[in-house]
């Protein structure tokens, strides 16, 4: 457990911290909400993705090794030279410059630029209280901006930290701003559903801002990409580079 306890604490108390903001946000200013069947079955659907992950990793033990545990299989070991810190600083692209630098400017502003934008729309949530289920869905997403705010924050701290977990959390983050826009405006359509307003996403986004989402989703995995296949990132973060690139280092290092 040792070699993965500090994955795996922080993936239980994101989880446990998530069910409460849940249970809070669900609870909050509604007391019919508090109708067990109601209640229940939107705690269900926003708390879904962590039961199905865990679920999975319960089944499937195998799957929770492979994710909370580091290890490099024989394929990865062919791909890839794995080297001690000290090496990895005679690389000509090791630190964080460059194209980096962008992805460190681009974490450093990212969370002002969510939470302006969330609170720039000014919504008085309480001309909509009417409407079941739209306080919930409000305090949801409020409580959801801001955790993608101290996300942002966190990651940039792996990534100035030159921590081997720095690929994944930016992976996680930068899937999270393609994928929750598409989940909150079906869950917004869904609400005033059920309130018999029928809404469509052309009544939610003009042609302009779905194309601005657009743009920005293909731009979030084109930093994917660079993050997962870049030389300075994988030297810099994870001590690795590809066999075909070790004249970059100025140390000489024996290969098997």
């Amino acid at each position: 457990m040792e070699s993965y306890s500090t994955k795996f604490r922080l993936f239980l108390f994101l989880s446990i911290a998530w069910f409460v903001i849940v249970i809070l946000a669900v609870s909050v200013n509604d007391k019919s909400y508090w109708d067990i069947p109601d209640y229940a079955i939107r705690i269900l659907i926003f708390t879904s993705p962590v039961w199905i992950f865990w679920s999975i990793t319960w089944i499937w033990p195998s799957i929770f090794n492979s994710f909370f545990t580091h290890k490099s299989n024989s394929k990865d070991l062919k791909k890839w030279i794995y080297v001690e810190e000290s090496v990895a600083q005679t690389h000509e692209y090791y630190g964080i410059s460059g194209w980096a630098f962008l992805i460190v400017l681009g974490l450093l502003l990212s969370p002002a630029k969510i939470l302006i934008e969330f609170y720039a729309e000014d919504i008085i949530v309480s001309d909509f209280a009417h409407i079941n289920g739209i306080v919930a869905l409000y305090r949801i997403e409020e409580i959801t901006n801001w955790l993608l705010a101290c996300f942002c924050l966190l990651t940039l701290y792996y990534l100035i930290k030159h921590k081997p977990e720095f690929q994944k959390l930016y992976l996680i983050l930068m899937l999270s701003f393609i994928l929750l826009p598409i989940v909150d405006t079906f869950a917004v359509i869904s609400v005033f559903k059920n309130a018999d307003i029928n809404l469509t996403v052309d009544d939610l986004y003009t042609s302009q801002e779905i194309s601005r989402q657009i743009a920005a989703s293909i731009t979030s995995l084109f930093w994917i990409i660079y993050v997962y296949k870049s030389k300075r990132i994988n030297i810099t973060t994870r001590k690795r580079l590809k066999r075909k690139h070790m004249q970059m280092l100025k140390s000489r290092v024996k290969v098997a």
